[in-house]
């Protein structure tokens, strides 16, 4: 016994060490989570065996219960219901297009569909959530319309305004029969959709989606606020110049709130800082300063630029938008009543002339002209304030002819856009000036734009519509440019036409009739190396749509032509004469070419031009093709571009191609008095044309071509016949009077002008009417073409004048200074004014007086 005890203390320290191992307590663990998961399935068990076993009970109850006594319930109970349903099954056919064409025949028995059990069936199905919804809307409606009190109504704009979204409000059955659903007039339903597009299209949703944006402990509403209105301020942005920008969020689901894009003026950054000076006392972080930014305010793009503006447009709104502000100063300090504050400048323009007419709702051409005396600048009444000439001084801007020196010491004359600082009676006197001619532009640049769309959409058979225009040059690039060929880019000529002609059925596939009109929309291009666009690049392209609508069996009698007013591509003394010979020279049997206003010929024929380079850019960067020539220009385009997408408005792009311009043609004419005021010109017979100061394509007659009959003639005035005489002809006429025997009394005012005399030249320039000259030379009768440095060409037989120009100084025009570095050449009966005496200094600089100036122009009048 002795000798068990040690032994038996040694067993228990070994099982006590075991214990204390790593695999022991791991398997201790498992052991314990064993029993834990065998508990859990044991009380699954006994909660599964509860169930069914009260489940049981439920049904011996069911089966053992007396039937329910529901109308429309003809089983005693489920048991036997579910048995008839079993044998149903088994009568049916087996595939399930026979077994559901059984059913359907069986129920659409009359008696079947009259029995209750059907009835309340169909009953159950149709009462569907939305039927429940509309009742509800409905009892609402109906207990609140009759009221009066503010709830009621708050109430009842809510409802309509829910219900007026996008899906009913477009659809005008869809209104109706909502509104006998609902049981209101649809006049409540359109209050309700204007409500709705007040909340969702205002200032206040986008504050709304800026709140949202921030967290609700960081700012306070008063601070939001704040921040809001100064993104908004006229010093930081301002709104784009596109009414189609707009910017959509969307603010709940399919709720969307839009507004007009704002762009920044200054980064956002000198915007915060702006902030901070003028709201020091306001706490908040520049992050969460541009997280309180409406949504519609961006920053400035190249997109946003805006070119080929009007000048008088852009000046006109500046100025008028300084001059109102300088008058709301005045109004707030001086409280007058005598003046009004206009908010645009459509409403002081109507409130210079007399009221439009009834039938055509237009001003008269006279009170546009200012040549009615019960209208005028002078009803503008200005405070006194306003004609203050004192040392105020105000910040406003004006565009001014400046010298401006390019390439060395050449010296050219731009117009550009000068901040001036000056009086307030300068900045009202300038403005009244610019009012003295706007209402008539604006209206004729309105006028020329509604005539071309008229035209269109009542194209007579046999008419045909093109719209001429130059696109800039194309300048071709390189995938990878070397330093030479970016500084030295090739150029090619783009010329766009826009075609709107009737359908031919062997090449569009679709008959024109009068009956059925179906016009065509094709785009022309004439793609040449060829950089001089001149009245014979024009006459070229003329003669190509000529041809194309020959070769496609297209008769047209009646070309119309719209372009626009430069002088060297459409509207010089050459271009007019082309007119006047284009009927002999495509076979037409009357070709007009209308104008539109100055600055105002922007269309498709941009987009067009604008397209054919983008995607020749982009073939070029994708590596695609490579275009280093005009040749190449034309062979992408033809092979990749002629076709068009089938939502595209243009049917087809066609594209020609001209190596060289033929310019050895005797078409150089006399000028034509007052031709920039000229807006249509009528080819007659060769060498004639009418012209007219507007175009009409509004009244029947003159679409049909009884010009005779306009009912416009009143208001447009008529048609003046013009004589176009070449200059090589009247030259030759000259030259045979003066072999004569007798020699004619009457000498031309050119002989008198010699070496070193100083004259006066017609200019077809609308700011400048006349310029001086300095001769250089004696008259002479040129043997051969000739250009001056100035771009001007003469052709041999022409009798011109070698000399140099005076430029003003200054933007005084009774100061002048002598270009002597710029040749130049005019034609000997161009002269209308000899300036004998005018002095000449040692520098070049001559005085002119308002005498001298008057005489000149008293001379151009008796042109």
């Amino acid at each position: 016994m002795l000798h068990k005890k040690p032994l038996q203390k040694n067993k228990l320290s070994k099982t006590k060490a075991l214990s204390e191992t790593k695999s022991a307590i791991k398997q201790r663990l498992y052991n314990e989570r064993r029993k834990q998961q065998n508990l859990q399935k044991d009380n699954k068990k006994e909660n599964r065996r509860n169930y069914m076993n009260n489940y049981r009970k439920r049904i011996r109850a069911d089966l053992t219960s007396t039937p329910k006594s529901d109308e429309g319930i003809p089983f005693s109970n489920r048991m036997d219901k579910a048995r008839s349903i079993k044998k149903l099954k088994q009568a049916l056919p087996i595939t399930p297009n026979k077994r559901a064409a059984v059913l359907s025949a069986y129920v659409d028995c009359n008696r079947i569909l009259k029995s209750p059990g059907v009835k309340k069936f169909h009953d159950s199905f149709e009462e569907s959530v939305e039927k429940m919804a509309i009742r509800n809307i409905q009892d609402v409606i109906t207990s609140v319309k009759h009221k009066r009190n503010g709830e009621a109504k708050a109430a009842l704009n809510i409802l309509t305004s829910s219900v007026s979204g996008e899906n009913i409000s477009d659809r005008k059955r869809a209104t109706k029969s909502l509104a006998n659903i609902l049981g209101v007039n649809s006049r409540t339903l359109q209050k309700g959709k204007k409500n709705r597009t007040k909340v969702l299209h205002s200032e206040h949703s986008s504050f709304l989606y800026t709140t949202r944006k921030t967290r609700s402990d960081a700012l306070t509403e008063r601070t939001k606020r704040i921040v809001h209105d100064f993104w908004l301020q006229s010093n930081v942005s301002r709104p784009t110049n596109n009414k189609n920008d707009i910017k959509r969020v969307r603010i709940s689901p399919n709720v969307y709130s839009s507004h007009s894009c704002y762009i920044l003026e200054k980064t956002q950054t000198e915007v915060f800082l702006q902030f901070k000076n003028e709201y020091p006392d306001e706490k908040i972080g520049q992050r969460a300063f541009e997280k309180c930014k409406p949504y519609f305010v961006r920053t400035a793009q190249f997109k946003d630029k805006v070119t080929c503006c009007c000048r008088q447009h852009v000046e006109m709104r500046s100025l008028f938008k300084s001059c109102m502000q300088f008058r709301k100063r005045l109004l707030s300090r001086e409280g007058s009543s005598e003046v009004k504050l206009y908010e645009s400048l459509s409403e002081l323009v109507d409130d210079t002339l007399c009221t439009r007419s009834a039938n055509t709702h237009q001003h008269k051409i006279s009170c546009l002209d200012r040549l009615c005396s019960e209208c005028g600048v002078c009803k503008f009444s200005m405070l006194p304030g306003e004609l203050d000439e004192s040392d105020v001084q105000i910040s406003w801007e004006r565009y001014e002819y400046k010298n401006v020196k390019v390439k060395g010491d050449k010296m050219i004359r731009k117009l550009v856009l000068v901040r001036k600082s000056s009086s307030p009676a300068e900045m009202f006197q300038y403005l009244k000036k610019l009012l003295e001619t706007f209402p008539a532009h604006q209206f004729r640049a309105y006028w020329q734009s509604k005539q071309m769309k008229s035209l269109v959409e009542n194209l007579p058979i046999g008419h045909c519509v093109t719209v001429h225009d130059f696109s800039e040059n194309y300048k071709c690039t390189e995938q990878n440019e070397i330093q030479s060929s970016y500084f030295q880019k090739l150029e090619v000529s783009l010329h766009v036409t826009i075609l709107h002609r009737h359908s031919v059925l062997e090449y569009d596939g679709k008959d024109s009739t009068a009956e059925e009109p179906n016009i065509v929309t094709e785009q022309f291009f004439v793609i040449s190396p060829d950089q001089k666009h001149d009245h014979h690049y024009t006459h070229c392209v003329q003669n190509l749509v000529s041809e194309y609508l020959k070769s496609i069996n297209c008769e047209i009698s009646v070309m119309h032509e719209f372009t626009d007013g430069c002088s060297s591509q459409y509207k010089s003394r050459h271009c007019m004469g082309d007119v006047s010979y284009s009927c002999s020279d495509f076979g037409y049997a009357t070709i007009l070419r209308n104008y539109f206003e100055t600055s105002h010929a922007r269309g498709p024929q941009d987009a067009a031009g604008g397209f054919i380079k983008k995607q020749a850019d982009l073939a070029v960067i994708r590596g695609t093709h490579v275009i280093q020539s005009s040749s190449d220009l034309f062979d992408y385009a033809q092979s990749n571009l002629s076709t068009t997408a089938d939502s595209s408005k243009c049917s087809r792009r066609i594209f020609r191609y001209v190596d060289s311009v033929n310019r050895d043609r005797d078409r150089n004419f006399l000028p034509v008095k007052e031709n920039r005021k000229i807006h249509q010109v009528r080819s007659f017979d060769d060498g004639e044309i009418f012209v007219r100061k507007l175009s009409c394509y509004s009244c029947q007659s003159c679409i049909v071509g009884n010009y005779s009959t306009c009912m416009n003639d009143a208001q447009l005035g008529t048609y003046n016949k013009i004589k176009m005489v070449k200059e090589s002809e009247h030259n030759d006429s000259d030259a045979d009077s003066n072999n004569d025997e007798g020699v004619d009394d009457e000498t031309n005012i050119c002989d008198f002008v010699s070496n070193g005399t100083i004259f006066a030249v017609k200019a077809d320039d609308t700011d400048c009417p006349y310029y001086i000259l300095r001769a250089s030379k004696d008259p002479i009768i040129l043997r051969k073409t000739a250009t001056d440095k100035w771009g001007a060409s003469y052709h041999q037989g022409n009798k011109v004048i070698h000399g140099y120009y005076f430029n003003t100084i200054d933007n005084n025009p009774f100061k002048l200074k002598l270009l002597k570095r710029i040749p130049a050449i005019v034609p000997a009966l161009s002269v209308i004014y000899i300036c004998s005496e005018v002095d000449i200094d040692d520098n070049g600089l001559i005085n002119l007086n308002e005498s001298l100036h008057g005489r000149i122009l008293r001379c151009l009048d008796h042109e």
